[in-house]
């Protein structure tokens, strides 16, 4: 656990906070604390656990997201997430989120796409 071993977001190298701090923003998990990712020896990721506070607010307490939440969204992650949003019509989150996480999710995808940082409206 990062809390255990005194890790912070800032000590992952970007390649691994970007994609955490993009999912905890989209999800809107309000609990990625210390006690809820860490790292397994000898694997280059974090590994997210816990994920029981997300879908419940409008934007993320994740300590992930603070970390990237002034700095411009990489490129090559604002092609994903535009990827995400062309799918809303089609998404098989439909399935699994009532109508208003859902519509909740991909206006924060737009709400990224718009600023091209970890922005909500």
């Amino acid at each position: 656990m990062a809390l255990e071993e005194s890790i912070t977001p800032g000590a992952c190298s970007a390649d691994v906070s970007w994609p955490i701090a993009i999912l905890d923003l989209l999800m809107a998990n309000t609990d990625r604390k210390e006690d809820n990712w860490g790292t397994i020896d000898g694997l280059p990721r974090a590994v997210l656990i816990d994920h029981g506070h997300a879908f419940e607010a409008a934007d993320s307490h994740s300590l992930f997201v603070d970390l990237h939440r002034e700095e411009a969204v990489p490129p090559d992650w604002l092609a994903k997430i535009a990827s995400f949003a062309a799918q809303k019509g089609v998404s098989r989150l439909r399935k699994l989120l009532d109508g208003n996480e859902y519509e909740a999710v991909f206006g924060r995808a737009e709400a990224i796409l718009k600023h091209k940082t970890l922005t909500v409206e």
